[in-house]
């Protein structure tokens, strides 16, 4: 009786009672031509993040849910419908662990998360730039800042590209073994701090790149 009682208390201490935590979140609607994504970080200490999802919905339009896909922790991400961007768009996140806690919200339908309009490609962007940099001053670029640019990406994209071949390897682990337990959830905690990884350095990555190319452009108009 003594040892059912204590096994009882252990099992009570470690159930899980606390909600997903939502650390950060992020959209934009910067180009007409792509559209919007939402990112979000969350964890769960317990169980995991279960179910997450955003609502939204385009400007004089009805709410809508996409699926936020991630692990059980880290990065999430879902990608709003095509024509969402050209209208600019509400949205409100919630999120509830495995065990059912929950949801946190970041927003709500009624104080929704505004989103502007996309109002010029990202090409026609980087001609207006260019345009007008023809008429500027001169701008004297330093080639280290060049070449120091176009490293940075060119590295991060090469590390970032050996996380995304981790993330598909760990897959392939998860569909061949169907592993269940804890060995899962280190297979999948492994799959979204790789996910997490390669996004955040292929970010840098695009920014070196970006930067790199824009200071070839100007170094060119000096």
């Amino acid at each position: 009786m003594i040892a059912l009682v204590l096994f009882l208390a252990t099992q009570g201490a470690a159930v899980d009672r606390d909600p997903p935590l939502i650390a950060d979140v992020a959209a934009a609607a910067s180009n007409p031509d792509a559209s919007p994504i939402i990112t979000v970080m969350m964890s769960d200490a317990g169980t995991g993040v279960g179910v997450a999802v955003v609502h939204f919905r385009p400007s004089g339009g009805s709410w809508q849910q996409a699926e936020l896909k991630g692990g059980t922790t880290g990065l999430f991400i879902a990608r709003l419908p095509e024509g969402t961007q050209r209208t600019g768009f509400e949205y409100w996140i919630e999120a509830s662990d495995i065990a059912g806690n929950g949801p946190t919200r970041i927003a709500s339908a009624d104080r929704p998360i505004a989103v502007e309009k996309a109002s010029e490609p990202t090409t026609a962007r980087l001609e207006r730039q260019r345009a007008e940099a023809e008429v500027a001053a001169p701008i004297h670029i330093h080639p280290a800042w060049l070449m120091l640019s176009l490293g940075v990406g060119v590295a991060a994209g090469a590390v970032g590209g050996a996380f995304a071949l981790d993330i598909r390897n760990v897959q392939q682990v998860i569909e061949v073994e169907q592993p269940t337990g804890e060995r899962l959830r280190e297979l999948e905690q492994a799959r979204t701090s790789d996910i997490a990884a390669a996004t955040t350095l292929g970010v840098v990555a695009l920014a070196g790149l970006t930067t790199g190319v824009v200071l070839v452009v100007l170094t060119s108009l000096e």
